[in-house]
């Protein structure tokens, strides 16, 4: 695995992950759709307003924070 997708309850809070979801893919940008293709479950069932990913080849290093606020950014 070279991602994790974390959900968070709340994103400016540490300890907050509510949901994870790992997959091999080395794109971060598709990582990032994916995680937004994903969120209904966490968002419904877990209340998560956000995301953040994880880089596992670079010792879990956070290389992306979402939140689900804003409309979904559009890929061009």
């Amino acid at each position: 695995m070279r991602f994790r997708i974390e959900y968070l309850v709340e994103t400016t809070e540490q300890n907050s992950v509510c949901h994870t979801r790992s997959l091999g893919e080395r794109n971060l940008l598709l990582v990032s759709m994916q995680a937004h293709a994903w969120s209904a479950r966490p968002r419904s069932k877990f209340g998560a307003g956000g995301f953040q990913i994880r880089d596992l080849a670079d010792n879990g290093r956070i290389i992306a924070l979402e939140t689900f606020d804003g409309p979904v950014q559009s890929v061009h």
